[in-house]
């Protein structure tokens, strides 16, 4: 999906030439300042997908701790879950305006203004 107003900057260009990117409309908004609590907690999100991504990778047939590993990693995807869904809630209280937002491997451009 293309807006209608096409950027001319060289960020457009070191982005999303010769990329696949997408853009659409999200909810979405920049805001600076301290994000040290922030920090914390996109940490433990990646903890929780790493944890995830580590049980997949073990041998199917071998057990640690207590639990077989099936149960392990149905339990860090509960775990990851849970805090995706609280990270929503969270979310649904502050209605974020529609921005134009387009993203590659590369970076993302957040259409503020």
């Amino acid at each position: 999906m293309a807006s209608d107003l096409a950027i001319h900057h060289p960020a457009e260009s070191e982005l999303f030439a010769d990329t696949l990117s997408c853009e659409l409309s999200q909810p979405a908004e920049f805001r600076a300042g301290n994000a040290s609590g922030k920090q914390a907690a996109a940490e433990s999100l990646l903890r929780g997908i790493a944890q995830v991504e580590d049980l997949r990778s073990e041998d199917g047939g071998e057990e640690r701790g207590d639990l077989p590993l099936l149960v392990q990693r149905m339990d860090a995807k509960l775990d990851l879950m849970l805090v995706l869904i609280g990270r929503m809630v969270r979310q649904s209280d502050d209605a974020l305006p529609l921005r134009p937002v387009r993203w590659s491997r590369r970076g993302i451009r957040l259409e503020t203004g």
